[in-house]
């Protein structure tokens, strides 16, 4: 007689995971100093598969994109423009 027990199969979930990042360009001046300069594109991607592709910073509605994936975690220095 077997006494197996059955249990529910494991759920699985995507979480939302947002990641923001800053396209620059980079020139070394002197060939010493490197000299860094923001292009004005982002690319917003989230762990369920969302991504923006890069576009202009400016065009980005942050609010939305917290409302619908979260807060972005913060990945190296942030980029203030």
């Amino acid at each position: 007689m077997s006494t197996a027990t059955t249990t529910a199969p494991q759920t699985w979930t995507t979480p939302h995971q947002l990641t923001v990042l800053h396209q620059h360009q980079e020139s070394t001046v002197d060939g010493v100093w490197k000299s860094r300069r923001h292009t004005g594109l982002s690319l917003l991607v989230c762990n369920c598969g969302h991504s923006t592709g890069w576009v202009a910073t400016e065009d980005l509605d942050m609010d939305q994109v917290k409302r619908e994936h979260g807060q972005a975690e913060p990945m190296g220095t942030p980029f203030v423009p």
